[in-house]
């Protein structure tokens, strides 16, 4: 109560907590990225955790080059059911598609 933070410590705040996810993103994917995809893979590691990412079969289908089948992995993740709108804005974020997620 009553910690008022200024725009750059918010800044500074997300960046360092984010980066442990570029960092999974980084250090699991093999194949190639596009910028879209790295994003996309950066929230749903945020969303689902460093260890569910590392292991999932998401990755798994991105370092054997399938990114069709990568993409639709995301629709595994739809748990809970509140999450949809945003797997599905992430999903879509990978394949490079426009959308508008829920929040």
């Amino acid at each position: 109560m009553g910690l008022v933070w200024t725009d750059d410590q918010i800044k500074t705040a997300f960046a360092q907590d984010i980066q442990r996810f570029e960092d999974a993103v980084n250090g699991a994917a093999t194949a190639a990225l596009a910028q879209h995809q790295f994003d996309a893979l950066v929230s749903f590691s945020f969303n689902v955790g460093v260890g569910a990412f590392k292991s999932s079969t998401l990755v798994k289908k991105i370092n054997a080059g399938d990114f069709a089948a990568a993409a639709a992995q995301f629709d595994v993740w739809h748990i809970p059911p509140e999450i949809t709108s945003r797997r599905n804005g992430e999903r879509e974020q990978f394949k490079g598609t426009a959308f508008t997620a829920r929040i």
